[in-house]
């Protein structure tokens, strides 16, 4: 449901050559088209559809930014055309700029109300920042303008299974289904609801119906390959499910690294970082901030993923006196500025008070845009990578508190194993067993390095802990971040409250408080075996029983 270049007669014909383009679209001779439109751009002719056309070209050959730079000058020539602020919308959800795709998309629809493609697009690109209430309603307008389709039933499937609500996701895939009967997604519905109703022998075999099939893609084949883990685990054959779990990774992986290059993903950074502060002397406090965004204190929530994050979040957004924001980047500005590189990251401890201010500033501009009205409350900001950005917020937010999540490493690199995350430069890490430990360690021991050479004020909670004796772990953190203890926080489980959590955690969440997971990593000790020397350390240092 791309929706890139509308129906050609919607095209105001400026020129001879807009004109033969406009009859190649017609034809349906789209490579005619672009490329004489890129022929005309050449010479010179300038047309917000040829500059569409061959964006889409650029994008097709790997050229991102010169794409980019085409459709934003499109978009300038002709604000009003709906496929130009949707194509561009489309390029920027590429590089996770969603809030700006989000924006094009809006472009789109206010010249276009029932641009289906837009309302979907923009669905994705809410999906993508954790507004999940949002992508349902955006979903929901693309059907109402084209119900034709099944992509939007698709994702509203994908969103009941997240929260926990399998009947519907049943309903949702039936939908698909009649418009697509061998849509690969609407089946993994239908996989992951007999998985969880415990019709094993149903699930099996539509697995392995879905991975015979040639035409799969790969990232259907790594979510198959997920649903076939979960249900060897179901059926207590571990070995089993570990090598479902890590042959969808390892596949995933194969098609997916090559998109990074050789320093594109999170594990570079953290060799530089490392090495800046093996060296980097303490960096003296410095005076507390003023609040001008109008937050009553300020908490980022740190950790490493599948470390407990989304339980102690969901716990303090349950308290009337606290915020969160889930998993949104909103200093990405400063992290463009401060953490792409060495000599980069050296001007973060020269900055004047006005320069810090000004990036703290974005910081809340950002925060704003998300939607999140800070006035008056306690803001809690959840990223488990923003470990990697302490010295960001130690410099910037000196009165900011650090929650930081712990739980047994072993089961936090199963976790990671068994989750399906969407790719990015630090999950790419996360998809091999080897490299997942070593991801852990390292990025651990750079946590540690931050703590030795930086100011700032952490409080750790260990998961196993919360979930054991969840009031007294509450009340300490509340004590930490300057609240009171609410009973408030025990409702974290109802549905109302998880039924937005853009983390794999929202189904487990639905359920209360669980021990489920912890030590799970024991049914796994053997296929585990050769990852314990790197963890070893960090059981040990943590002080979880070997």
């Amino acid at each position: 449901m791309d929706g890139r270049v509308p129906p050609p007669s919607a095209r105001a014909a400026s020129s001879p050559t807009v004109s033969e383009v406009i009859s190649s679209l017609h034809r349906g001779d789209t490579a005619k088209a672009v490329a004489l439109a890129c022929a005309a751009l050449e010479r010179g002719e300038i047309h917000s559809l040829l500059l569409n056309l061959r964006a889409s070209r650029l994008e097709q050959e790997g050229n991102d930014r010169a794409a980019l730079s085409d459709l934003r000058r499109a978009h300038e020539l002709d604000p009003a055309d709906p496929s130009v602020s949707n194509a561009l919308g489309l390029i920027l959800a590429k590089h996770d700029r969603h809030l700006e795709a989000m924006r094009a998309y809006d472009a789109a629809l206010a010249v276009a109300p029932r641009f289906a493609p837009a309302h979907f697009n923009k669905g994705i690109a809410a999906e993508a920042i954790g507004y999940l209430d949002a992508a349902r309603q955006c979903y929901e307008a693309a059907i109402a303008a084209d119900s034709g389709v099944a992509e939007p039933f698709v994702q509203l499937a994908g969103l009941a299974v997240r929260r926990g609500d399998m009947e519907e996701a049943v309903r949702k895939a039936g939908e698909v289904l009649a418009r697509r009967p061998d849509h690969p997604a609407a089946l993994r519905v239908f996989i992951a609801a007999n998985i969880e109703q415990g019709r094993f022998q149903e699930a099996e075999a539509l697995i392995e119906a879905l991975l015979r099939r040639d035409d799969l893609p790969d990232d259907e084949r790594y979510l198959a390959m997920g649903l076939l883990g979960e249900l060897r685990e179901r059926q207590l054959r571990f070995p089993d499910a570990y090598a479902a779990f890590v042959d969808g990774n390892s596949a995933y992986y194969r098609a997916n690294r090559p998109k990074f290059g050789s320093n594109g993903t999170a594990l570079s950074a953290i060799g530089w970082l490392t090495h800046y502060y093996r060296e980097k002397p303490r960096v003296p406090p410095r005076a507390p901030e003023q609040h001008r965004s109008g937050a009553a204190g300020h908490v980022f929530l740190l950790g490493f993923p599948r470390s407990g994050t989304t339980l102690l979040e969901q716990a303090l957004a349950s308290h009337p006196a606290v915020i969160t924001m889930e998993e949104k980047e909103a200093l990405s500005a400063s992290v463009r500025a401060f953490m792409a590189d060495p000599q980069g990251h050296a001007k973060l401890f020269a900055l004047s008070d006005a320069a810090l201010e000004e990036h703290r500033m974005a910081y809340w501009r950002s925060v704003a845009e998300y939607g999140c009205a800070v006035e008056g409350k306690v803001f809690v900001d959840k990223l488990p990578f923003h470990t990697l950005k302490l010295p960001l917020i130690a410099m910037l937010f000196p009165s900011a508190k650090i929650l930081f999540a712990l739980r047994d490493p072993r089961d936090v690199v199963l976790g990671c194993l068994r989750a399906r995350f969407r790719v990015n430069a630090y999950m790419i890490e996360l998809l091999r067993p080897m490299d997942a430990a070593a991801f852990y360690s390292a990025y651990m021991n750079l946590a540690d390095l931050y703590r030795k050479a930086l100011p700032f004020s952490m409080y750790e909670v260990r998961h196993e802990n919360l979930v054991s004796d969840f009031d007294t772990v509450c009340r300490h953190v509340c004590a930490f971040i300057g609240i009171d203890w609410s009973e408030s926080m025990r409702a974290f489980a109802s549905r109302q409250q998880v039924r937005a959590v853009a983390t794999p955690s929202g189904k487990q969440l639905a359920r209360g408080l669980s021990p489920e997971g912890i030590g799970r990593w024991q049914k796994y000790a053997d296929q585990l075996a050769p990852l314990l020397p790197v963890l070893a350390p960090w059981v040990d240092r943590f002080g979880y029983d070997r």
